[in-house]
């Protein structure tokens, strides 16, 4: 089950339940082989919620339109009877907890008390030290999604108006505070903490982007002085994205991976605006302004780089950014083509 629950696919772990899981009906003692009815029923309303969408994580507006079906069934607006099945699988992951604490070289304890700590949201297995022998949590790309999976499950009920927005603004406050306490570590670990050097740049990324920067691939005199990344910028630029800190992503893509990193941030920038997303940086501090020139800086750049082997196409990213005004005459002025 804890495939479905780390893959947003709750369809697939409702099935697995009802394939080999066995509900526990009561009796003298708990049987750990059994499934207990809270965690069949919390499961079968997961599974609900995410329809005939691929991941519950889906888009339910269906193109946004159906935002009202958006607001009445979403993780960030947990119905009633949800919130009360989670309460119970939360008492059944303390009482798992405990055993597990008194146990000693029980694997499948701290295995159970993991699931039951993402299904029920009272404890983030990314955090919980109790945990850490479940084996659930080995990779950056695991902590990030225990993490913000727990930050979801701090949303209240009824936490959504249905203009769109926070009830009062507490409603999905808590879950604001989590990715926001999540982004301050991401940058206070830095690029060093998730970048792996590659030394002789053997990795198809690297030779890529070693080759946009006009090097070759070859002998130590070819490498540059400060050298590109083996992910080429993605391994950090990643975590940045999850945690929403989109500016400080590109703008670390733009500069750790090269020419081809250049062209990858400006691209996904551009994307992003065309999507109605904001450039900057998710901040509780709301006197943090956003950058709003990151975006004409990263195309300005990218046009720059294309003058001298293609004008026309250098004009036209130019014209991407035509409701940027002042920005784009300023360009256009300092780099004519």
């Amino acid at each position: 089950m804890s495939k479905g629950l780390r893959c947003g696919d709750m369809n697939a772990a409702s099935s697995i339940l009802q394939q080999f899981g066995t509900v526990n009906t009561g009796g003298a003692a708990e049987d750990l082989t059994q499934i207990d009815p809270a965690v069949s029923d919390l499961v079968s309303q997961l599974a609900a919620l995410q329809s005939s969408q691929e991941t519950i994580f889906g888009d339910t507006t269906n193109g946004n339109t159906h935002p009202v079906q958006q607001l009445q069934s979403s993780l960030l607006n947990p119905t009633p009877t949800m919130m009360q099945s989670r309460r119970k699988v939360a008492d059944l992951y303390e009482r798992t907890k405990t055993r597990a604490q008194s146990s000693t070289g029980e694997q499948y304890m701290y295995y159970r008390a993991a699931c039951l700590a993402m299904l029920g949201g009272s404890e983030s297995i990314s955090e919980a030290s109790t945990l850490e022998s479940s084996g659930l949590v080995k990779t950056v790309e695991d902590y990030l999604y225990a993490s913000l999976w727990h930050a979801i499950h701090l949303a209240d009920g009824n936490s959504m108006s249905l203009s769109g927005g926070a009830d009062g603004g507490s409603g999905l406050r808590k879950v604001s505070e989590a990715v926001a306490r999540l982004s301050v570590l991401i940058n206070q670990w830095g690029p060093s903490y998730f970048e792996q050097q590659d030394e002789d740049f053997t990795s198809a990324s690297s030779a890529v982007a070693l080759a946009a920067q006009g090097g070759t691939i070859g002998g130590a005199n070819n490498l540059p002085t400060n050298k590109i990344p083996q992910s080429g910028g993605w391994a950090y630029a990643l975590p940045l994205m999850s945690s929403q800190q989109y500016a400080t992503a590109l703008a670390y893509l733009g500069e750790a991976g090269g020419g081809l990193g250049l062209l990858q941030a400006a691209h996904v920038g551009v994307v992003m605006n065309l999507m109605g997303l904001s450039i900057g940086d998710f901040t509780l501090d709301e006197q943090k302004s956003s950058q709003q020139t990151l975006l004409p800086m990263l195309v300005a750049s990218y046009s720059a780089s294309l003058q001298g082997v293609d004008a026309g196409a250098a004009l036209k990213y130019l014209v991407l950014l035509s409701d940027k005004g002042k920005f784009v005459k300023e360009q256009v002025c300092v780099h004519p083509l």
